[in-house]
């Protein structure tokens, strides 16, 4: 990945960065009030409350990271959450352009270990492209899950909006650029069939 497709990047998840930033701030500060306060029930629940705070602004600076340097070191983490930290942080910037995003509840339990960079880049890179394919005027919705087979799959799937015109949307540079962004992995991806969909294929080779 070359320093313009990294800054493309960068600029594409910022909002989302940013907003995140902030939530967790206003979190942290609202239960260091509590605690301020002094109640003993409120008290009790404001430390897990800034730690569950501080870890959301935590993961996604990791995530920042490796934009920035995807060489960096990259420990092993469960699927599931990473992938639904990465839609957190490219919401905002799909929704401005009209496209609801949404993950599959399962991704909550989907615990295989993946190392980050193997997970983040190709899917970042899927999720802009998509932005970028999508004409003026198009709204939908965006559904994000994912499965564990001989590998990780994750799967985009766009559905128009009720009444919105039949576009088409063309993703070939969303599949080449993201299977770029994974140079020198086994990592592929995949365009489904209907045209609207990306699936992402991370075989055993590329798990932790």
């Amino acid at each position: 990945m070359n320093s313009q497709a990294r800054i493309e990047l960068l600029d594409y998840l910022s909002p989302g960065f940013l907003h995140g930033m902030c939530n967790a701030l206003f979190k942290i500060q609202g239960q260091a009030q509590l605690l301020g306060a002094g109640a003993a029930g409120d008290s009790a629940a404001a430390g897990p409350g800034i730690m569950a705070a501080c870890h959301e602004a935590a993961e996604a600076v990791e995530i920042y990271r490796l934009i920035l340097d995807p060489e960096l070191p990259s420990e092993p983490v469960a699927a599931g959450p990473l992938l639904r930290d990465v839609v957190h942080l490219v919401r905002g910037r799909m929704q401005e352009g009209g496209v609801q995003v949404a993950w599959d509840e399962t991704l909550e339990s989907l615990n295989y270990a993946v190392r980050r960079r193997d997970l983040v880049l190709p899917v970042v890179t899927a999720m802009h492209r998509f932005s970028t394919a999508l004409p003026t005027g198009f709204e939908g919705k965006l559904t994000v899950s994912a499965w564990w087979d001989t590998g990780l799959g994750v799967e985009l799937n766009l559905a128009p909006s009720k009444g919105c015109l039949p576009f088409e949307v063309d993703l070939a540079d969303a599949i080449r650029d993201a299977s770029d962004s994974f140079a020198g992995s086994e990592a592929r991806v995949l365009a489904k069939e209907s045209g609207l969909g990306i699936t992402i294929e991370i075989p055993t080779g590329a798990i932790a």
